[in-house]
């Protein structure tokens, strides 16, 4: 993978990758049903994203994205948040999806996540909020 300027890394049927360079953010937005290698194809691409391009601020945007199954969220705890507290990451917003079962397992990863993750995570209903809250943070380190 290159180091990526501004604009799309990846837009297909699982979902769509972009990046914000001036940002230093890295926009996810899930499409659907994902099959569990997918899903960790799609996580490793950010996390190589993420670190390629130091970025700051992830965006998750769920809302179509369905159930998260018990060995993706396993995964995810084991394999790639030891990976992604690496990176310099400092915020992540996640837009929940209408899954219940998926912002189950999504709530159980944060809960489940090492006490020392140096980034915040937050769950937002709308893309908005969302937004809001990452640049928020953004500015607020700018300005200050």
């Amino acid at each position: 993978m290159i180091v990526a300027q501004n604009g799309i890394l990846r837009d297909d049927a699982v979902c769509s990758l972009v990046v914000d360079q001036d940002q230093r953010l890295v926009r996810l937005t899930w499409k659907g049903m994902v099959p569990g290698a997918v899903y960790r194809e799609v996580l490793l691409q950010v996390l190589d994203t993420i670190t390629l391009n130091g970025l700051h601020y992830w965006l998750s945007d769920s809302r179509q994205m369905g159930a998260i199954l018990h060995e993706e969220t396993q995964w995810t705890n084991e394999v790639f948040s030891p990976r992604l507290i690496r990176t310099g990451l400092r915020r992540v917003a996640v837009v929940n999806s209408t899954d219940f079962i998926h912002q189950m397992a999504a709530q159980r990863m944060v809960a489940e996540a090492p006490p020392d993750v140096p980034y915040e995570i937050a769950f937002f209903d709308t893309l908005q909020d969302a937004e809001t809250w990452l640049l928020r943070e953004r500015t607020m380190r700018v300005v200050g």
